[in-house]
């Protein structure tokens, strides 16, 4: 039996949007069954890379859309407040 891959797709929603833009953040997700693969549960705050830049974001809904060897985690997220970053993680560093 193959080993199933995963791909986790972060897809950005702002605030006063009606649906997610679509392109997914800078680096592919990706990693094949059987290796640890923490998913982001809603509410998490997420970091990566998106549009050049690493920014965070809170998970606001998860989509799971299974293949017969394959499942793409879709990870829509919005905006999170400096504030709120501060206090979820002593070691975020708010840009200046």
């Amino acid at each position: 039996m193959p080993n199933m891959k995963y791909k986790i797709e972060f897809q950005y929603k702002s605030p006063n949007a009606t649906r997610p833009r679509d392109e997914p953040q800078d680096e592919p997700i990706e990693v094949e069954g059987g290796e640890f693969f923490p998913i982001p549960n809603v509410g998490d705050s997420v970091g990566y890379l998106y549009g050049g830049k690493k920014q965070d974001f809170k998970v606001a809904s998860r989509h799971f859309t299974y293949k017969k060897n394959s499942c793409c985690i879709h990870i829509v997220v919005t905006d999170i407040s400096k504030e709120e970053m501060l206090a979820r993680l002593k070691e975020f560093h708010a840009p200046a």
